[in-house]
Order: structure tokens, then C-alpha cells, then sequence
């Protein structure tokens, strides 16, 4: 398969996002919430475009809980006509539900939907309430629509819990270790974005040598996948707090200080 990965500005992601908007306007069923890689560009964008990290994928929050069968009568049937000069496939995988889209010159991009067991979903009922209900209108890219987006405190909060957990059990990579130690210590001021310019040129570099590292067996594999993953997560963080300390986003510190004591 032939593999690119997509920033917002291009037409193919902001086509999607816009479908996640028409599904607002068409059906009251489920609210949806841009999450993920696509969130944290959509904050950026207006400030640092040059500092976007690509992706593969539009992730997306539904609530209420999405069953296989709202997926395929109605959400993904929605987003599929939205979508549908770009050859839209609507699958149900084991973790996610998918639309997976193409462009014209058959590169693939993918609109996720998480998909929770009954059990997950009402462990995590909360937290999927408050961050869907609270979420922003973000304007998307070379467009005249808004979609809703998940807060900065959310996404920081989610990834933070994340990145820590993996560092538990895996060294943090040198050039990430001076942006995780001002997260850690909250020295967001600090932070500074000409700084993350070599950064974002190393992820993408990460990402790229992923595949090769299926022929040096799975375990090396998989530790090269999680040195992407808790890389990619610490470099939307010291980007999102960039953005909080010079007061670029809102963000609002009670808030933030409640999601940390939720998610725990």
C-alpha cells in the first residue's frame, strides 16, 4: 500500500473534518469530537503551521457510546456520502471503527472512530462526558465551517498520563529529554518553539523508518513503535503548554487540575 501522512491544511483532511461537521448538522445521534494528532494541528496551525506533525489519521470521540450498528446505518454512512469523490471503504475493526478515504493519487487517510465495549465505555463515562460536552469550536483550515475539538487540557492531560506511564519502562529519547523535564516541572515558559523546529524533523523521521523495522523481529519493533509514540506525545505537549503559557489557547488551570485528578 502507498503511504503519506497529511497535515490539516491539506484538502483531504479538511474535507474530512468537514464531514464530522455535516454529521452534526444531519444527525442528533451522537456527538462527535476531533481528538488526537488532527486536535493538536488544529491549535497550532494559526500560530506555528511550520510545526505541524503529520499523520495518517482523524481521530475521533463519539458519546454516547457508538454501536456497530449506529456506525453502519448512521454515522458512517454520513461521513461516507460526505466523503465520497475520495473512494470512502466503511470498515468495523477490532478497536476502532473506520472510514478510510483516498486521494488522487491513491495515498490513504482514515477517520477513526474509538469503539468501547459496554464495560469501557461506562468505566470511562466521565471523563468522555466532560471532554465531548466541553469541547471548542475550531475553525477548520481553507474552510468556512467549525468542527468541535477537544480542549488543550484534555489532550495534555490524556497524553501526559500516557507519556508517563511509558517512561516508567522505557528511557526517554535524548532529544526529547530537555521538553519532558519543563513539562514535568511545569516550566512552560521555558519552552520555546524555534527550539522544536529539529524536533518535528526528527518525528518525521521516526515515523518513516517504522516499517523498516518489521524485518529486525517484533520486539524491536515494538520498542521503536513506543519511542515514536511517547516522542510524538511529549512533542504535542511542549507544543499545546507553547501555546498555554504565551497565551495563544485558552486554558484554564482548575480545569486542567480536574481532569488530572479524574483520569488518575
Amino acid at each position: 500500500m502507498a503511504s503519506k501522512t497529511f497535515i490539516v491544511t491539506d484538502k483531504i483532511v479538511s474535507d474530512a473534518l468537514e464531514s464530522v461537521e455535516n454529521y452534526r448538522k444531519t444527525s442528533d445521534k451522537n456527538r462527535l469530537v476531533v481528538n488526537g494528532g488532527i486536535a493538536t494541528q488544529l491549535y497550532v496551525q494559526p500560530h506555528f503551521p511550520y510545526l505541524l506533525r503529520p499523520t495518517h489519521d482523524l481521530d475521533i470521540e463519539p458519546n454516547p457510546r457508538l454501536s456497530a450498528e449506529t456506525f453502519r446505518s448512521d454515522v458512517g454512512k454520513i461521513i461516507g456520502e460526505c466523503l465520497k469523490s475520495y473512494n470512502p471503504g466503511v470498515s468495523i475493526l477490532r478497536h476502532v471503527y473506520e472510514v478510510k478515504i483516498e486521494d488522487e493519487r491513491k495515498y490513504p487517510f482514515f477517520v477513526h472512530l474509538y469503539k468501547y465495549s459496554a464495560n469501557g465505555y461506562e468505566r470511562n463515562r466521565k471523563n468522555l462526558e466532560r471532554a465531548t460536552s466541553d469541547a471548542n469550536r475550531i475553525k477548520i483550515p481553507n474552510s468556512d465551517e467549525s468542527v468541535h475539538v477537544i480542549r488543550p487540557e484534555e489532550i495534555i492531560a490524556g497524553k501526559g498520563k500516557r507519556v508517563e506511564k511509558i517512561a516508567n519502562i522505557l528511557e526517554i529519547p535524548e532529544e526529547f529529554k530537555d521538553i519532558y523535564n519543563h513539562i514535568r516541572k511545569k516550566e512552560w515558559e521555558k519552552l520555546d518553539e524555534k527550539e522544536l523546529v529539529p524536533v518535528i524533523i526528527s518525528l518525521v523521521r521516526q515515523k518513516e523508518l517504522l516499517p523498516a523495522q518489521f524485518d529486525r523481529g517484533e520486539e524491536e519493533f515494538k520498542k521503536k513503535l513506543d519511542e515514536y509514540r511517547i516522542s510524538k506525545d511529549i512533542f504535542d505537549i511542549g507544543l499545546l503548554t507553547r501555546l498555554a503559557a504565551t497565551r495563544k489557547v485558552e486554558f484554564d488551570e482548575k480545569y486542567y487540575e480536574g481532569i488530572i485528578v479524574d483520569i488518575k
